[in-house]
């Protein structure tokens, strides 16, 4: 059985996860994750390492004081939508755009999902070949919750992919994206709201979003009909 596992998304990046059995293991898991995974400031030649907590998570918060760690004043959410029986709208899609579901197999959809995510976030390090594996290997992928908002260039305009839990029934809006030329055309509420009628129509129960602490991010879940399931805090240590 699966006791726990550790996930790095960056430098001086941990995130721990513990089977509820085991968490008497966890001190000794936070004393692996400062010994191979923190970083090294270049400035100032210290070691860094920040981990995200849930805010109902005592045992961790006391486990990582006792190591030296403090508490940061950023974090995110994860927020929470019960689909139930309440009527969906319909999505609308501006003029001109379309919605359609991914194709994986196709290398120029990969490469659009790519370029939409840099622009979107700010970043460059997406890549076809990442998320093409992501949707080949990846069990929780579904082709027909992965969906995108086509402008009428034909470029990709915005992208919510909602990987399926099917365990719990659980639909996992990650991400939720607009290009920065397509925002304020209500494409992401239309994408959301396909996913809200494909995720009831095979069974789901419920839905999940995190978010950081940006605050239009989290007024435009709330009006999505989101509630606030719980808050995470990052908690840093340099030595």
């Amino acid at each position: 059985q699966l006791a726990g596992y550790v996930l790095a998304e960056g430098a001086g990046d941990a995130h721990i996860q513990v089977h509820p059995d085991y968490r008497y293991l966890e001190g000794e898991m936070i004393a692996w994750v400062e010994e191979a995974l923190a970083t090294t400031n270049a400035e100032s030649g210290r070691r860094e390492l920040e981990l995200v907590v849930n805010e109902y998570d005592a045992l961790r918060q006391q486990l990582l004081a006792e190591r030296g760690f403090v508490k940061m004043s950023y974090g995110g959410m994860c927020r929470h939508l019960r689909l139930g029986y309440q009527p969906l709208p319909a999505p609308e899609l501006a003029d001109g755009y379309t919605l359609r579901a991914t194709d994986p197999d196709d290398l120029a959809d990969c490469r659009r999902i790519a370029d939409l995510l840099n622009a979107a976030f700010g970043r460059t390090f997406h890549n076809a070949a990442e998320y093409q594996n992501f949707a080949r290997f990846a069990p929780c992928f579904r082709r027909d919750l992965d969906l995108v908002a086509v402008a009428p260039d034909g470029s990709f305009a915005a992208y919510i992919g909602i990987p399926y839990d099917e365990v719990n029934r659980r639909g996992i809006f990650e991400p939720v994206c607009t290009h920065p030329a397509h925002q304020r055309k209500g494409l992401a509420r239309a994408l959301m709201l396909e996913g809200f009628h494909r995720l009831r129509a095979i069974g789901a129960i419920d839905a999940t979003v995190d978010t950081g602490d940006a605050v239009p991010a989290n007024a435009f879940y709330t009006a999505m009909g989101f509630t606030e399931a719980y808050k995470s805090m990052a908690w840093r240590k340099e030595w």
